[in-house]
């Protein structure tokens, strides 16, 4: 018995270093696969077109011939595979092009819609040794539908495995896909390469930013909650069924369930504003009835910001912490505004209800208008 939990205790210690040493080897071998014989495409996104770099053999992609194999000997007899790898690159450039326009078929990639690609050009090195591989680079471009966000490519069958990389971007992609497999989802944006803190850390930033940095409609729906009742009781009750509506939201949000529509929503955002604003005109109390409505602008708040997120992309492999993050650094940004507004009123004007109840008044009245023009903006004829 104590062999089995000495052996236990020692998988245990081991499990670090084994994915250490896994990751290591990973990323060696995409370092050094162009080297093994294997394909590797580098894409990113200039101009709202997507770009690819294609690294790979192409006498062995001609003939049909994986190129790992190649790489290795074992299919260097081939006289089709020699005959090619001896013309100069003006003559082998036609073939080659005349194969891709039928061979970039299979290459699909859908970013909120199909991408037709282009062949633009290949850059094939001089001959040097006939009897190595050399590695030539095919260019492939086709623009971007409307509003993609992020993509996945499906790599075709009969060429072997390929290393796809992304470029330009923050915590880039990398991943091996085999012949027929299709990638994860891939933000244009990047962040596909952190790690659950990291895309946690990044987009916690990014939801207080979105406080901070002028999104006034956010701002008001916190000041709105504490104008009804001046009072730290009142405005946590109000937060926790604001912040109960958002986490209810958002699996809604992400699955699509709900059809994303960031303008409705932000607009159904405002409209809560404004209801809420008013309703602060004839109540002063937290009853049911009130806290409903604060759950559903918090429904409303949770579609908005994963609608928000689906446009700018999230990791595919953290979705969940990126997005939670992102929605705690919204709500404890607008948790700041408030609890700033809050001490405004009860410590500058501690003895002063009747003026606090003029000021919140005035507040109300300020908002509810507000919030009818942030309703009405997207239709207006500005």
């Amino acid at each position: 018995m104590a062999f089995v939990f000495g052996f236990l205790a020692l998988v245990v210690r081991s499990v670090r270093p084994i994915r250490f040493f896994s990751a290591f080897v990973f990323l060696a071998g995409s370092a050094v696969a162009q080297g093994a014989g294997r394909t590797v495409v580098d894409f990113q996104v200039e101009n709202d077109q997507v770009l690819l770099e294609i690294t790979l053999n192409a006498e062995a992609f001609l003939t049909g011939l994986d190129p790992q194999v190649v790489a290795q000997g074992g299919e260097s007899v081939s006289a089709d595979y020699a005959r090619l790898r001896r013309l100069p690159s003006s003559e082998l450039e036609p073939l080659l092009h005349e194969r891709v326009k039928a061979w970039k078929q299979e290459l699909a990639i859908d970013a909120n819609g199909s991408v037709a690609l282009s062949y633009e050009g290949a850059r094939i090195p001089v001959v040097g040794d006939p009897d190595q591989p050399r590695l030539s680079r095919i260019l492939l471009a086709g623009p971007l539908p409307p509003e993609a966000s992020e993509l996945r490519l499906t790599w075709p069958v009969g060429f072997g495995p390929v290393v796809l990389r992304q470029k330009g971007v923050d915590a880039p992609y990398t991943g091996l896909l085999e012949g027929g497999e299709t990638s994860p989802r891939i933000s244009l944006r990047g962040g596909a390469g952190m790690g659950p803190q990291q895309a946690a850390k990044a987009y916690f930033k990014q939801g207080v930013a979105r406080v901070v940095q002028g999104q006034m409609l956010l701002s008001a729906l916190a000041l709105v909650l504490v104008f009804l009742a001046p009072g730290v009781r009142p405005v946590l009750a109000q937060f926790a069924a604001l912040t109960l509506g958002v986490l209810a939201a958002l699996p809604l949000g992400v699955s699509r369930v709900v059809p994303s529509g960031e303008v409705g929503h932000w607009s159904a955002v405002a409209g809560t504003v404004a209801v809420l604003a008013l309703w602060n005109l004839i109540g002063s109390r937290v009853r049911a009835g009130r806290l409903g409505a604060v759950f559903l602008a918090g429904s409303f708040l949770g579609l908005s910001l994963s609608s928000a997120l689906a446009q700018t992309g999230m990791p595919s492999l953290h979705v969940v912490p990126a997005l939670l993050a992102y929605s705690g650094g919204v709500l404890l940004a607008m948790a700041s505004v408030a609890g700033l507004a809050l001490a405004i009123m009860t410590v500058l004007l501690p003895d002063a209800a009747r003026l606090r109840g003029r000021i919140s008044t005035v507040a109300s009245l300020m908002l509810a208008g507000l919030g009818l023009y942030w309703v009405a903006l997207p239709v207006l004829p500005l």
